[in-house]
């Protein structure tokens, strides 16, 4: 990648002009920590001073592309700048982390492993208008907490991160016996 390309993707990443390298304006603050917590450890490492010099580093040796590529490999020693990096990146979490329905009988077993969530309905319930309270991480699942839904057979959810990546769960609701 050609170091301007280095410099423009840095600069979407912050989300400040690329025509202005030597801005220290953003519009946000994670931003400005990413960009801090950089300049910090440019200086430490390498001495840089000023803006300019950090700016000819991470062009020369596409630094951010290799901190985005590869944040679980980034030593203790660097552990602010991966914080900063993660403040800016969209989350990836997306798990459900509790699936109930009124009157259900025990509690739920959520296997995350196999991405499949069953709970037990009482005896004679009817199960095709539970409405379950689902609670998640990420930004949404669907079908939604609260909405109605038919559980006469497995039902999948979908639960979305910030990075609009995906998971689903395979939820199945079962009769109590009598």
């Amino acid at each position: 990648m050609a170091a301007n390309a280095y410099w423009a993707q840095f600069c979407a990443l912050l989300d400040i002009d690329a025509s202005e390298p030597q801005n220290s304006g953003s519009n946000s603050a994670a931003a400005n920590n990413l960009k801090s917590a950089l300049k910090t450890y440019m200086q430490a490492r390498f001495g840089a001073s000023d803006i300019t010099y950090l700016v000819d580093i991470i062009n020369a040796q596409g630094v951010i592309d290799a901190v985005i590529a590869n944040l679980g490999h980034i030593s203790d020693d660097d552990i602010a700048i991966k914080a900063a990096v993660n403040d800016v990146l969209p989350a990836t979490t997306k798990a459900i982390t509790a699936f109930n329905i009124a009157g259900q009988v025990g509690s739920t077993s959520i296997d995350e492993a196999a991405k499949t969530i069953g709970l037990l309905a009482p005896n004679g319930a009817n199960v095709t208008p539970l409405s379950p309270t689902i609670t998640h991480t990420g930004v949404s699942v669907s079908p939604a907490s609260g909405a109605a839904h038919d559980f006469t057979s497995p039902v999948v959810y979908t639960v979305t991160a910030e990075d609009a990546s995906t998971q689903t769960y395979t939820v199945t609701v079962t009769i109590a016996p009598a």
